[in-house]
């Protein structure tokens, strides 16, 4: 990768922001038509934090919560105040090194103080030029949950190993995806249709295959990492599980195990 490849190269202009006192149902909203998990986050046009799926999965699905509707739950009560951002002339390796640690998956490009655009790791995807294979790339043995398992059981698995999505099995056999964006637009529904002094008993009992997503990506463990990260630029998608001829799930590869293999030059 060359390393005069500079922010302002890669960097998506047209950015979607939310104001700090933009309700959580706006977010969502903004989510599921845009497809988007992760916004800056303004006060007056000016950049003060980052919101996430994972933030708002946190917060819907919070004991103390429960009384309030998500149109009177505020961004402000919710974002990451603490976040990594660059200028337009930062060096792209530079970012990738940090991509490649993990964390949120966006990275905010500031010119004269000023949001000008942002970076996630779908952009990076386009620097991934490696020829190996994804049996060499791939995580295993993989974290995973079954149709079946509760929705509260995947979230605690996501929260105690830092990850954003879970495949979901059967009999070994992957049957969908389960991810915090999924979530979020679950538990959001399941907010607004269910009275609020039922909530906490239901919650308790809703399963991963009534928020699952069951059209997905898959990959075999012969394919490069350069096609793997071609695919996912090109379909959304954050992770592939890597199946054999019969399905069976074999592991799984995120968009930070391809950054991973960004040469820096």
């Amino acid at each position: 990768m060359s390393s005069k490849l500079r922010a302002k190269d890669i960097m998506s202009r047209e950015v979607i922001g939310v104001d700090k006192d933009e309700s959580i149902e706006r977010v969502i909203h903004l989510m599921e038509k845009e497809r988007i998990t992760k916004f800056p986050v303004l006060e007056d046009g000016k950049l003060i934090g980052l919101v996430s799926d994972e933030e708002i999965v946190d917060k819907l699905g919070s004991v103390r919560t429960r009384t309030i509707t998500p149109s009177a739950l505020h961004v402000s009560s919710i974002m990451i105040r603490d976040f990594f951002s660059v200028t337009t002339e930062e060096e792209v390796s530079r970012i990738v090194e940090r991509a490649k640690l993990g964390g949120i998956g966006i990275f905010p490009v500031l010119e004269d103080g000023r949001l000008a655009g942002v970076i996630t790791k779908s952009d990076l995807l386009q620097l991934v030029k490696s020829d190996k294979k994804l049996g060499e790339i791939m995580i295993t043995p993989v974290k995973s949950v079954a149709p079946d398992d509760r929705i509260v059981h995947a979230r605690r698995i996501m929260v105690d190993n830092g990850i954003e999505r879970l495949p979901v099995l059967k009999e070994g056999k992957v049957e969908g995806i389960i991810a915090a964006m999924d979530l979020a637009l679950f538990l959001y529904e399941f907010r607004m249709r269910v009275e609020n002094k039922y909530q906490q008993a239901r919650l308790d009992g809703l399963l991963v295959e009534h928020a699952m997503k069951r059209d997905i990506e898959k990959a075999s463990r012969d394919m490069s990492a350069k096609e793997a990260a071609e695919l996912m630029q090109r379909e959304n998608v954050g992770c592939l599980p890597i199946v054999d001829v019969s399905g069976k799930i074999e592991g799984m590869v995120t968009r930070t195990d391809l950054i991973k293999e960004i040469e820096n030059s």
